[in-house]
């Protein structure tokens, strides 16, 4: 019965707020304007400190890696390429192709970070460090690129093609060779 009695009374109240003359705007404003306002001496009633002794709310940041303030994703690929020998140029133009510099990238095939590296061949490379970590991603890519152009004799435009089809292929396919045009056309900006 006290039931009935309390959703009765609720239907009025609604009832008489839908009647009045009111707007949901004026009934708005005035629920807000009768909700206390909290200055710095109030307590915030979620804690047991005053609003003025809460710390300030600092936004953490991860760094991606250990590479100094400022630097460009660029700058992580071409310091992998003078440790491994492999030229700037060609290890910027793979870069640039693969993922445009976007740390975070990933192909359709399943290629991640800077330097575009399948995991499996990540793997098979005994690389450290998650391929999303653009110093650990640019090591991997640029050890794999060395290793092609040794087995390649320098042959800068074979090691593009290479690297995009699988340091396996036989042949170079035209998409290969489209591939490793691109690479060589992305790699002279540097020089």
């Amino acid at each position: 019965m006290r039931h009935l009695a309390l959703a009765g009374s609720i239907l009025l109240v609604c009832l008489l707020g839908l009647a009045s003359n009111a707007s949901a705007r004026d009934r708005y404003s005035a629920v807000r304007d009768a909700m206390p306002v909290a200055s710095d001496n109030q307590p915030d009633l979620l804690s047991n400190r005053t609003i003025e002794q809460q710390p300030p709310q600092r936004r953490y940041r991860a760094p991606l890696s250990i590479a100094p303030r400022g630097a460009s994703m660029a700058n992580y690929v071409i310091a992998a390429a003078r440790r491994h020998g492999v030229p700037e140029a060609l290890a910027y133009g793979v870069a640039s192709v693969e993922s445009g510099f976007n740390p975070r990238a990933r192909s359709r095939a399943g290629a991640v970070g800077l330097m575009g590296i399948m995991p499996a061949t990540a793997r098979g490379l005994g690389c450290s460090g998650a391929l999303t970590n653009p110093a650990a991603n640019a090591e991997c890519g640029v050890r794999y690129l060395a290793s092609i152009l040794s087995d390649q004799g320098g042959d800068l435009h074979r090691t593009a093609a290479l690297y995009n089809q699988g340091r396996y292929a036989h042949r170079i396919s035209r998409g290969g060779s489209r591939y490793a045009s691109l690479v060589m056309s992305r790699a002279r900006r540097l020089s």
